[in-house]
């Protein structure tokens, strides 16, 4: 979602909890794949605000009650409740750079930020895909600074590739933001 994926991400994503997850995902509630549901109601017993009932044998999440916790995600059996991937997507790199200096905030001069830059692939690998590789690998780098370890590692990608695989691969989003 954000394009690209580095320190900044890691950081910011890595360290959040899982309603911090959702929360920069998506602005809105998860939302329930109606064919993929079986009306277990793993997610009505998991939801911890009894925003989730069944109606017409479906799960139906409530988004006034909703906080976001993702609790009814991981309990579902038939990944029938997922992130609204379409929803968020703008914001997200705000969002993530938000988690990651509030992460960051009292440690200056304690941090280093490691970036493996191999088995580049399109998709995060948060997505537990084998996907192919888009970039030769380039290595590791180190720095004491999350940006300037992110736009090192970008900038290295680019040249291998000789073009902007990022913006090649997610026309729709700004990889640098």
């Amino acid at each position: 979602m954000t394009g690209f994926g580095g320190a900044l991400k890691n950081l910011g994503m890595g360290c959040a909890s899982r309603r911090g997850k959702l929360t920069q995902h998506s602005d809105l509630s998860p939302v329930v794949y109606k064919k993929k549901c079986m009306a277990c109601s793993e997610c009505v017993r998991g939801c911890p605000v009894k925003a989730i009932n069944l109606k017409d044998k479906k799960a139906v999440i409530d988004e006034e009650k909703c906080i976001g916790c993702a609790t009814c995600i991981a309990v579902c059996p038939y990944t029938a409740i997922d992130v609204n991937w379409e929803s968020g997507g703008d914001s997200l790199p705000e969002k993530m750079s938000e988690y990651a200096l509030a992460v960051m905030q009292g440690k200056k001069g304690k941090l280093a930020f490691l970036n493996f830059a191999i088995k580049i692939t399109k998709e995060c690998d948060c997505l537990a895909k084998d996907d192919p590789r888009v970039s030769p690998d380039i290595g590791m780098l180190a720095a004491d600074d999350p940006v300037s370890i992110d736009k090192a590692s970008f900038d290295l990608v680019v040249k291998a590739c000789g073009r902007d695989i990022f913006e090649e691969l997610h026309p729709h989003r700004d990889s640098l933001r």
